[in-house]
């Protein structure tokens, strides 16, 4: 995100929830390998998204140069972090967005187990548990593209 920001004085919604659909879709990746790679096992899906994410990290590390609008800080100062929370507005939105990020985050662990759980129940049914999972969690990553392009209109802070 931060990243997003060195890039964009205006429009930063829009660009944030392509950042963040693109994240979302990361998240639902390994579902996907092991999609394609049927009688794998979970170490393999584990190791290539592993590798994918290094790669990533070396891609954006290399050819991603700081943004025109990049704000410089030549200093780590720990209060900082003490000292936001004292902040009422920011410490209700910070545990808003971490209650939100755990319900997601379970969610998402969950969405294999919950497809499991119904394969069984329905034996006469035989879903690609991998593939929906994917589709399931993936999905999120257009409503984040979708909404950054309603920030344009609305704007960023509504």
């Amino acid at each position: 995100m931060k990243i997003a920001m060195d890039y964009f004085d205006k429009g930063l919604g829009k660009s944030l929830g392509f950042l963040v659909g693109a994240l979302v879709l990361g998240t639902a990746l390994p579902h996907l390998i092991k999609d394609f790679f049927i009688d794998t096992s979970w170490k393999f899906v584990i190791i290539l998204t592993s590798i994918l994410s290094v790669i990533g990290g070396f891609l954006i590390l290399f050819f991603v140069k700081d943004g025109l609008y990049r704000k410089r800080n030549n200093s780590f100062d720990i209060t900082t972090i003490s000292n936001v929370f004292k902040k009422n507005e920011f410490r209700k939105a910070a545990f808003g967005y971490f209650g939100h990020m755990w319900e997601l985050y379970t969610f998402w662990a969950f969405v294999p187990i919950i497809l499991s759980s119904y394969n069984e129940i329905h034996s006469n049914l035989t879903i690609n548990i991998s593939l929906l999972s994917f589709l399931i969690i993936g999905i999120g990553s257009l409503s984040c593209i979708f909404t950054g392009y309603i920030s344009q209109k609305l704007g960023e802070k509504k």
